[in-house]
């Protein structure tokens, strides 16, 4: 048992230092190509970069602290990192999550009105789209850092070690299952929905679409420049596999969390919430 607890001490947090290189590299070379070409500033990468500054701010501030809690026996900062990481961890889950099932309703809307970009100040909606993303995931995160706080319990021989709590003992007979339960349904179940209703309609459309697109020998003669438009639009924005890749990372490396969660409320110590990070940090890489 002992051996094995040393193994974790050295192995867990190596593998976070290896997953915040990765993420942060891969991470801020998205964000430099999109921002370096001009050419690829539209409102899919718009999205795409602000996931990733979502989940590099998730790398850079809380990783570092949580991979060192494999290397102790107590929680070795103070109350305000305690209460600042597993607000960052629950903003930047929201984040990614708001994020995603706009990317979806995005690629919906490219798919059923191929011609909708060149209307109105699309890139002027995505920025007030993200701001409001942004505000409400910071809303979502404040009960965290209300409930989650530095506390010391007891040990053998009268001594104690100190913990980062989710919740105050007091609250432990109600909170615990009614926040998670919560969060599971307004970060999980309610986007999936919505995500799942965006990709089924946009499968509907493109086969349907695809079946009334015109035999080779009449491009040229027969169709209008609009119709073309209309034809290059929905072959690209039938590329979003990339997208559907991170949906299903998405349920992967968060779907555990929340059944986790629900199941062991109320028993959150700094290990949980390094399982909560580990889960995070997998997700961004």
């Amino acid at each position: 048992m002992l051996e094995w607890k040393k193994i974790v001490r050295l192995v867990v947090p190596i593998v976070f230092c290896l997953m915040m290189v990765i993420g942060v590299m891969g991470n801020g070379i998205l964000i430099y190509i999109v921002l370096a070409n001009k050419c690829m500033k539209n409102v899919p990468n718009i999205l795409i970069v602000t996931l990733s500054i979502g989940d590099l701010m998730m790398l850079i501030v809380s990783v570092p602290f949580v991979a060192v809690l494999f290397t102790v026996n107590e929680y070795p900062f103070n109350n305000l990192v305690c209460k600042a990481n597993q607000y960052l961890q629950t903003f930047s889950m929201a984040v990614s999550i708001f994020i995603l099932t706009t990317l979806s309703g995005n690629r919906y809307v490219a798919v059923a009105y191929p011609l909708s970009k060149h209307k109105g100040k699309s890139t002027l909606k995505i920025v007030i789209t993200v701001t409001m993303i942004w505000i409400l995931s910071a809303l979502l995160a404040i009960p965290d850092s209300v409930s989650f706080h530095t506390d010391a319990i007891p040990t053998a021989h009268n001594a104690s070690i100190q913990i980062c709590r989710a919740y105050p003992p007091e609250w432990e007979s109600w909170y615990p299952k009614a926040h998670s339960m919560f969060r599971f349904i307004t970060l999980f179940v309610i986007p999936l929905i919505i995500i799942g209703i965006f990709y089924c309609l946009m499968a509907r459309i493109l086969v349907k679409s695809t079946r009334q697109l015109p035999v080779e020998s009449t491009i040229n003669s027969a169709m209008t420049q609009q119709q073309q438009r209309q034809i290059e639009a929905r072959v690209k924005a039938a590329n979003f596999k990339v997208v559907l890749m991170f949906v299903v990372l998405f349920v992967i490396c968060w779907l555990p969390r929340h059944i986790y969660l629900i199941g062991f409320t109320g028993q959150m110590t700094h290990i949980s919430i390094s399982f909560g990070t580990f889960s995070k940090s997998f997700h961004t890489v």
